[in-house]
């Protein structure tokens, strides 16, 4: 399983939402999976792998969050949270795109 954290050079929120991604993977049992952080510097890069904004939280090549219609940038990104927006997702979303991303296949 590869996760990875994308963000923007001097984002202010890389340290917030690297302490998010692992206390959420933590919950949910694998606190062991080693976390990526790749930083996303320019408009080429974010079009190249489909960043939409920082933080971006990633596994195996998805974005958990994302919305189609987004435009890929070297930008700030904001979250659905509690009828508004935040910089970071909520805790209990990011535990249950997490989740929902190791579940894996449904069995047949």
């Amino acid at each position: 399983m590869d996760v990875e954290l994308q963000v923007i050079p001097d984002c202010p929120y890389a340290g917030s939402a690297q302490e998010l991604l692992r206390g959420a993977l933590d919950d949910i049992g694998l606190g062991h999976i080693v976390v990526r952080t790749t930083i996303v510097a320019t408009d080429e890069d974010a079009h190249k792998i489909g960043f939409v904004g920082s933080p971006t939280f990633v596994v195996d090549g998805h974005d958990l969050f994302a919305e189609a219609g987004a435009t890929p940038a070297v930008t700030c990104r904001l979250y659905r949270a509690n009828g508004g927006v935040a910089p970071l997702p909520e805790p209990s979303r990011l535990r249950q795109e997490l989740r929902r991303a190791t579940a894996g296949p449904p069995l047949i």
